[in-house]
């Protein structure tokens, strides 16, 4: 394994931004790094799932991570977070679905989020699947989804709001 330290990220909203399920148990995330130039950045992408300690009886399980997923140097176009912004608007006033690739064509590493339906989830017109598809190279290839609903998708379209923010602020 090996001793080097992942990027390291401030913790301030203004560098991340975040979607959950309806639930509440799974967590996506990716944090700003430094920018890779003018229209790209480096960023933390996680992916958190709690749910009840496995072994025992339910009734005296606790919720404890069930999986962390953590991809430490993902390239993603700010553009491709503004064109985000706007699918997931669309999605909230009429209920399209969409899939946008976040990361550069030419990075050798792909990561699509998507709002769909999916027939792995129980899903409604006003619940659809968030999915993330990641893939790098040949090496590896994943897919995580859960279920949202309008509040969820309002909260992680607040918390890009604040990203791009920062960003465009960080220019001036």
């Amino acid at each position: 394994m090996s001793s080097e330290k992942p990027l390291m990220i401030s913790d301030a909203p203004c560098n991340r931004w975040s979607i959950s399920s309806n639930s509440g148990r799974e967590q996506f995330d990716i944090a700003i790094g430094s920018r890779i130039d003018a229209r790209t950045c480096l960023c933390a992408v996680a992916l958190r799932r709690s749910f009840w300690a496995r072994g025992g009886t339910l009734a005296s399980a606790n919720m404890t991570v069930d999986y962390e997923i953590s991809l430490a140097q993902v390239p993603v176009e700010i553009a491709a977070m503004e064109d985000l912004l706007v699918d997931l608007g669309r999605w909230r006033d009429d209920a399209t679905h969409f899939e946008r690739q976040v990361t550069p064509e030419s990075a050798g590493q792909k990561l699509v989020l998507s709002v769909c339906h999916d027939p792995g989830l129980i899903y409604s017109a006003d619940k659809p699947a968030f999915k993330i598809c990641y893939s790098n190279g040949a090496s590896m290839s994943a897919k995580w989804m859960f279920v949202v609903d309008q509040s969820c998708i309002w909260l992680a379209m607040e918390s890009i709001k604040g990203v791009l923010e920062g960003l465009s602020d960080t220019e001036k």
